[in-house]
């Protein structure tokens, strides 16, 4: 098996029983592939700029990482009481925290956090 990473799928096609693929590499190349089977992954990008639920100006003060936010142990961003879950704490825990089963790890910390900020202040 071969992995191709960094190749954003461009088109697909069926030649009789295999597939042609066509991707784009970062310098912009284009690469043709045919197989059997394709395992192909979205490449998923968290992006900040895109939560338009927050202001332009509390989203200019997060400081992140690759368009992740960075976080403290308590899942806090740079903004004091801002806090993050889910996709957008995988950069700092981990990809187990994409998936609903990273709530098991995320619960306790966030809500101990939040509680220890409630009581000092």
């Amino acid at each position: 098996m071969t992995v191709h990473l960094g190749q954003r799928l461009t088109g697909a096609r069926r030649e009789g029983d295999r597939v042609v693929l066509t991707t784009r590499d970062s310098h912009g190349r284009t690469h043709m592939l045919e197989t059997d089977h394709v395992l192909a992954a979205t490449g998923y990008r968290v992006r900040l700029d895109a939560l338009d639920f927050l202001s332009p100006e509390l989203r200019a003060q997060l400081a992140h990482t690759g368009g992740f936010p960075r976080l403290d142990l308590g899942l806090q961003s740079s903004v004091p009481g801002l806090y993050f879950t889910g996709i957008q704490a995988a950069a700092t825990f981990g990809p187990l925290l994409r998936f609903t089963c990273g709530t098991e790890f995320a619960a306790p910390r966030l809500a101990g956090a939040v509680a220890q900020r409630t009581a000092s202040g």
